[in-house]
């Protein structure tokens, strides 16, 4: 009888604790992270200076409606809190998309092993 099959399964299922834990970890990191950046404040807008001195947040517009414009002003403590919304709101989004790419490849990972399992059941009957 040969055992060397077996062995290789048992090999490779130990890999995958760690492997998952791993992404379990990174899942529940960007999260912390998201919401660090939300409790900051998130601004999604684009910024511009009028007269080369008043500052002003341009936010998208909605359902066909003219653009929101918010005056900040010229202090300079407000403006870089206003950029640094708008910055965290950036990293925001990147660390969205991040989460959901690995959501979406574990939910692929979920379904490859789900089948291998079915296979492996049904070659034991």
């Amino acid at each position: 009888m040969n055992e060397g099959n077996i062995s290789k399964l048992r090999e490779l299922s130990k890999k995958l604790a760690p492997l998952i834990e791993s992404h379990a970890e990174r899942l529940a990191k960007l999260t912390t992270e998201m919401a660090a950046l939300e409790k900051e404040g998130l601004i999604y807008a684009s910024s511009t200076l009028r007269d080369g001195k008043y500052f002003y947040l341009v936010y998208p517009s909605k359902k066909m409606e003219k653009r929101k414009r918010e005056y900040v002003g010229t202090d300079p403590e407000k403006i870089a809190n206003a950029l640094a919304g708008i910055a965290r709101a950036r990293q925001y989004e990147i660390l969205k998309a991040e989460h959901q790419q690995r959501d979406a490849f574990l939910a692929d990972r979920h379904r490859t092993l789900s089948y291998l399992l079915d296979e492996l059941g049904r070659g034991n009957r």
